[in-house]
């Protein structure tokens, strides 16, 4: 019955409170060593669903969990990514995928879930990905850059409009026209496409 369901619900809340704060201790550590080491940290950050994590897998060859949960990704991953410079020449890159929440998240996890964005505010450069076959595109680019200020993040951001694959060229055309100011790059995680153009904008950002 719903006295049942909104006792779950309130359990379930509690423990992914209680691990929040664990994992919030274990970031500050990781934080404290990044900077210790001068390490360049590039953060992703969108709603769910948008294949995040996917692109993460894509970018470094590496697995991490991928699911269209929205816990799915409660623990942040982080992997090393090596971008080309020239022959037998790389640079080395620590690429984060973070936990999101979704507009709709009940108001007292949002204190809790805010707190791990605490990673983004020392990043160099943060990757915004876009689910460009997502019809509330703008609402969303709205509210993860409102979000990203309040935390103050203000470091640069690269919007990177992923499932590219799902529109056609001429959508890409009108998007790209309608979302000037974001200089979106658009890739496929999915198929592992189009890159070059991200790991040369993260360059020159860093």
């Amino acid at each position: 019955n719903t006295q049942i369901m909104k006792r779950h619900l309130k359990e379930k809340q509690f423990k992914i409170k209680k691990k929040l704060e664990e994992y919030k201790k274990t970031r500050k550590l990781h934080r404290e060593w990044r900077l210790a080491n001068d390490m360049i940290t590039v953060w992703i950050v969108w709603y769910t669903n948008a294949w995040k994590s996917s692109l993460l897998n894509a970018l470094t060859r590496k697995w991490v969990l991928a699911e269209d949960k929205l816990f799915a990704t409660l623990w942040t991953s982080v992997w090393k990514m090596y971008i080309p410079l020239e022959e037998w020449r790389w640079k080395e890159v620590l690429l984060n995928d973070t936990i999101w929440f979704i507009k709709d998240l009940p108001p007292d996890l949002i204190e809790a879930f805010s707190s791990t964005l605490e990673d983004s505010i020392q990043s160099q450069v943060l990757l915004n990905v876009v689910d460009c076959s997502d019809p509330k595109i703008e609402e969303k680019l709205k509210v993860v850059d409102r979000i990203l200020e309040e935390i103050k993040a203000t470091q640069p951001r690269i919007y990177v409009f992923n499932k590219s694959d799902l529109i056609t060229d001429s959508q890409k055309i009108r998007m790209t026209r309608k979302f000037k100011r974001y200089k979106p790059i658009f890739v496929s995680a999915q198929d592992k496409i189009w890159f070059d153009e991200l790991k040369s904008k993260i360059l020159e950002k860093i």
